[in-house]
């Protein structure tokens, strides 16, 4: 086609009638080359914003797995990460909020009353402070475990500040038998 314009062009005494047919040729090749090129540029954008927006999925999943991620409570105990172990006390509190929940889920609520029960245990190995705060907050939780070992561990700490909950849940916990660990440790720490 490209030869037949510079045939066209180049040589003056080509009769109008067909170098006007090659520029409509050409022309209508132009637009219609056009217009592909736009319909092109439309499947690309289109293209474009899928896997935008798939990437963005793909993110999304990345952070929701790392936000759910159950903690390595051992891991955590051998590199002495204690801001870690005080993140896992709260690990599934959100899940217990709601009413009605599966088989499954109650059962992943008992792992993550597990991994909860075992940072409380690892922070009263430790017995650092920064951990007093937390643990009397565990002394709230609704697994009987959790609530035990949070006790050990603020008694193994040894802070002022607990003893006044410590005392609450001596006298007002619903499980006897955490009322009854609790006087017992606070008597062996002269409380």
């Amino acid at each position: 086609m490209f030869g037949t314009v510079f045939i066209a062009v180049a040589k003056p005494d080509v009769e109008p009638d067909i170098a006007d047919n090659i520029w409509k040729m050409i022309s209508l090749s132009l637009a219609e080359h056009w217009f592909r090129f736009c319909q092109m540029t439309a499947f690309l954008g289109q293209i474009w914003w899928l896997l935008l927006g798939i990437v963005a999925l793909i993110v999304f999943l990345i952070i929701r797995v790392r936000k759910n991620r159950v903690p390595d409570i051992e891991k955590m105990r051998k590199t002495n990460d204690i801001e870690g172990l005080i993140a896992a006390l709260s690990f599934g509190l959100d899940k217990l909020r709601y009413a009605n929940r599966p088989q499954h889920e109650q059962y992943e609520n008992n792992i993550a009353a597990k991994i909860r029960a075992n940072a409380a245990y690892a922070l009263g190995v430790f017995r650092d402070e920064r951990a007093v705060e937390p643990l009397i907050e565990s002394l709230k939780d609704a697994n009987r475990d959790v609530r035990i070992y949070a006790v050990r561990a603020l008694i193994g700490i040894g802070d002022i500040r607990a003893v006044e909950p410590l005392r609450d849940v001596a006298e007002n916990d619903p499980d006897e038998y955490a009322r009854t660990s609790v006087k017992e440790c606070l008597r062996a720490r002269g409380h």
